[in-house]
C-alpha cells in the first residue's frame, strides 16, 4: 500500500506541474502571431499530451478501486500501464517541437542530451531493482526456508534436519565393503 500512496504522490506532483505548464504555455501563445491560432503541432501534440496524462490518472485510480475491491487485474490496469510510456514519449517528441517553435531549435541537442541522461538514470535504477528483487526472490525458495529453519534450531552442518518424507541416499545408509 506504501508504493501506491507515494505512485499518487508523485504522479500526483507531475500532474500539477503539467497543468501549470499548460496554462502557461497557453497564456504565452496569445503573446506571440505566429501561435495565437493553437495550430501549431506543439501545441496541438500538448494538449492531447495533457488529456493523455489526465486519462491516465483517471484509469489509474479507476483500476486501483477496482482491483481493491475484486483482488484481480482489471483491463483499466492494463491500459494505465500501456498509456503511461506512450504519453511520456509524446511529451518528450513534443518538446523538440516546443523548442522549434520557439525558434530555440539550437537548444535541441542539449534537451537531447537530458533526455538520454535521464533515460539511462531511471533505465539502469529500474534494472537494479528489477535485479535486486529477482536476488531476494532465493530467500523465499523451499529449500533456503528449509535452511534457515535449521539456523534457528541451532543445528549444526553434522545435523541438518531433512525434510519430512526424505531420508538419507541408499549409500550413505550402508558401511562401504559390507
Amino acid at each position: 500500500m506504501h508504493k501506491v500512496r507515494w505512485h499518487y504522490f508523485t504522479q500526483g506532483l507531475g500532474i500539477l506541474i503539467i497543468l501549470i505548464g499548460a496554462a502557461l504555455g497557453l497564456s504565452v501563445s496569445r503573446s506571440y502571431n505566429r501561435s495565437k491560432s493553437y495550430t501549431s503541432p506543439h501545441q496541438l501534440i500538448g494538449l492531447a499530451v495533457v488529456a493523455l496524462i489526465l486519462l491516465q490518472a483517471t484509469l489509474g485510480t479507476l483500476h486501483h478501486r477496482i482491483f481493491k475491491a475484486k483482488q484481480t487485474p482489471t483491463v483499466l490496469g492494463l491500459i494505465h500501464r500501456f498509456l503511461g510510456p506512450v504519453a511520456i514519449l509524446a511529451a518528450l517528441v513534443n518538446g523538440f517541437l516546443g523548442l522549434n517553435l520557439a525558434q530555440s531549435s539550437r537548444h535541441n541537442i542539449g534537451y537531447a542530451i537530458v533526455i538520454v541522461l535521464v533515460a539511462l538514470i531511471l533505465g539502469g535504477g529500474g534494472y537494479w531493482q528489477v535485479r535486486r528483487r529477482r536476488r531476494m526472490d532465493v530467500f523465499d525458495t523451499p529449500a533456503a526456508v528449509n535452511f534457515r529453519r535449521g539456523d534457528e534450531e541451532g543445528t549444526t552442518n553434522n545435523d541438518i534436519p531433512l525434510q519430512q518424507g526424505y531420508g538419507p541416499p541408499p549409500a550413505y545408509g550402508r558401511l562401504v565393503g559390507s
